[in-house]
């Protein structure tokens, strides 16, 4: 999935497409939905990029950075939830595009470095991979509560 929230109510996706999707369907959407509200109201958007461009990443950074200062121009937060970890074994054993835990994680350690940390940061990084993984560090196929939290909590702007 690649998946846009803008405040609490608007949600922008599209599954099994990638930024492709975003320069052409998504980020026009939600230029146009924030444009329409007030500049002093405060709004988070929370960018939450599915596992289809991995190869990709430096696309996404150049990218999303202008994305970033367009929307800070509308009073926006900008969050980046990270790629959640695959089970490559249940990938192995559908028909879906072979991905590995490695793929993700080398896209999100990027995605962080260059977006999400040092002083000119454009967004705040969410890591949500550590909440798909079970005690014994296997990665699961559900979305915990624990990763509910986190966007309850960011969406009351």
């Amino acid at each position: 999935y690649t998946r846009l929230v803008v405040a609490a109510s608007d949600v922008y996706k599209r599954q099994g497409q990638g930024l492709a999707w975003f320069k052409c369907e998504g980020y026009p959407s939600l230029i146009r939905s924030v444009s329409k509200r007030p500049r002093s109201e405060r709004k988070a958007v929370i960018i939450n990029l599915g596992v289809n461009d991995l190869n990709n990443s430096k696309a996404y950074v150049t990218y999303m950075r202008k994305v970033s200062a367009a929307l800070k121009r509308y009073n926006c937060r900008m969050y980046y939830l990270s790629v959640n970890p695959v089970n490559s074994a249940m990938i192995a054993d559908s028909e879906a595009r072979p991905r590995t835990e490695a793929q993700v994680s080398a896209f999100n350690k990027v995605i962080y470095q260059k977006l999400c940390s040092g002083k000119n940061r454009s967004f705040t990084y969410i890591n949500t991979v550590q909440d798909f993984r079970n005690m014994d560090g296997a990665v699961t196929d559900t979305m915990p509560e624990s990763m509910m939290a986190y966007i309850i909590q960011i969406r009351p702007i």
